[in-house]
């Protein structure tokens, strides 16, 4: 047994929301199950993650190996690439990546996993790359780099087109991206292209998905400086959606839309105390 192909499910209460109750009823039922644990003591904060070649592969990340508690705490980032090529297999060793790096968008994809940007200890990034696994090989495809280094972003695969929005640019910003991206893997010369944003605050952690042609967009935080001049969080729970037009996607060179409303979705539940929405 391997593990079939996916796209990243997120948000999936969001999602099913949009649809009707008849929709969801014949929607199949989700099963989780524990996998193995990855083998490292401390585990992973913000690795790339996804499917390839019918193995589960996680690359990169951050962790805190010491006082967790400290003041400063001290946070490492790794290269380490794992990976699982069935669900009751034990982890392998995959390789490495160019350089530690992890807090990127991480989509699977037939060309593989595809890690988008991201950050070290002491700067973002604007590469991107795909991770292929096969045959017991792990090999690296150089993409197109994103318009600016960037790190806590979110995206999602619509068709063969990625969408990627927000972030922060560096590791100091005050203020995170109103940045909305895509990059078509199928023209003959990929290019990124910037799309006019969601028409509500600019965030970074937020949450992205595709559902039936459709890139969703959910919650994230804004952020804003403090008194003493440090990036400062809230959260925001304003979600969109932008239409794609089937009819624009077939009758164009380029499945990526252009000029699409963004229509809010059913309000999400409610944020946590002091965020706002």
């Amino acid at each position: 047994m391997v593990f079939p192909y996916f796209a990243p499910v997120v948000a999936i209460g969001f999602l099913m929301a949009a649809h009707s109750s008849a929709q969801i009823a014949a929607s199949p039922q989700m099963d989780w199950e524990k996998l193995p644990p990855i083998p490292d003591r401390e585990g992973f904060a913000g690795p790339f993650a996804g499917v390839t070649g019918g193995a589960l592969l996680v690359a990169g990340g951050a962790n805190i190996p010491g006082d967790k508690w400290a003041d400063p705490f001290v946070k490492k980032w790794y290269d380490s690439i794992f990976i699982l090529e069935r669900p009751d297999a034990k982890w392998r060793a995959g390789g490495k990546l160019p350089r530690p790096l992890g807090y990127g968008v991480s989509i699977s994809a037939d060309d593989g996993v595809i890690c988008l940007g991201g950050s070290d200890s002491t700067r973002h990034y604007a590469d991107a790359f795909a991770l292929h696994w096969k045959n017991g090989e792990l090999k690296r495809k150089a993409l197109p780099s994103l318009p600016m280094a960037c790190a806590n972003a979110c995206g999602a695969l619509v068709g063969r087109t990625i969408y990627m929005a927000g972030g922060i640019e560096t590791p100091l910003a005050t203020t995170a991206l109103h940045s909305f991206w895509a990059l078509d893997l199928d023209a003959p010369e990929p290019l990124w292209h910037e799309l006019a944003p969601w028409p509500g605050p600019e965030r970074m952690l937020a949450v992205a998905g595709a559902l039936e042609g459709a890139f969703y967009l959910f919650s994230g935080a804004k952020l804003t400086a403090g008194d003493d001049g440090k990036p400062e969080s809230r959260c925001a729970s304003f979600c969109a959606m932008p239409t794609v037009s089937r009819q624009a996607r077939a009758g164009s060179a380029s499945p990526i839309c252009r000029g699409r409303r963004w229509p809010r979705l059913h309000p999400p539940p409610p944020v946590a105390p002091g965020c706002w929405s």
